[in-house]
């Protein structure tokens, strides 16, 4: 069950690359994503409303945090970012190794720095073998 996350988010990632990539290029993306969202809200609703744990809805909404707004905002400019780099012409495997890569290095310091996660040389080791592979794709 440890890796079960992993794979669904490797997967669902596929499918994200595969399906931004073939978003139509003549469509306005901002309209794009409003059908999109669309989806997701109607799969997010239906998953709720099934859900195994019946915690009420008003408890729900005490859950809420400024965390789910800035989630929010961000997925947007996700989505709003990978579609533009599609359409101005990066080839899907250089752009997501390329935006992961970057990621990864910013991501590190917020982890050690704001929610104390260790960091080890092997780590750091596979750091700059990530370094090199994007240096290498150029």
């Amino acid at each position: 069950m440890f890796y079960a996350p992993l794979l669904l988010t490797v997967i669902a990632n596929l499918l994200y690359h595969f399906a931004s990539k073939s978003v139509n290029e003549k469509s306005n993306l901002f309209f794009s994503l409003l059908v999109v969202y669309g989806i997701a809200w109607v799969i997010c609703l239906f998953s709720f409303l099934f859900r195994s744990d019946k915690t009420p809805l008003s408890q729900e909404v005490h859950y809420l945090n400024g965390g789910t707004v800035l989630l929010g905002i961000a997925i947007v400019f996700v989505e709003v970012g990978y579609l533009w780099l599609y359409r101005v012409g990066w080839p899907m495997s250089m752009a997501a190794i390329l935006v992961t890569s970057l990621l990864t290095l910013l991501l590190i310091p917020i982890g050690i720095f704001i929610f104390k996660e260790p960091f080890s040389l092997k780590e750091a080791a596979g750091v700059l073998f990530c370094l090199l592979g994007v240096y290498l794709l150029r």
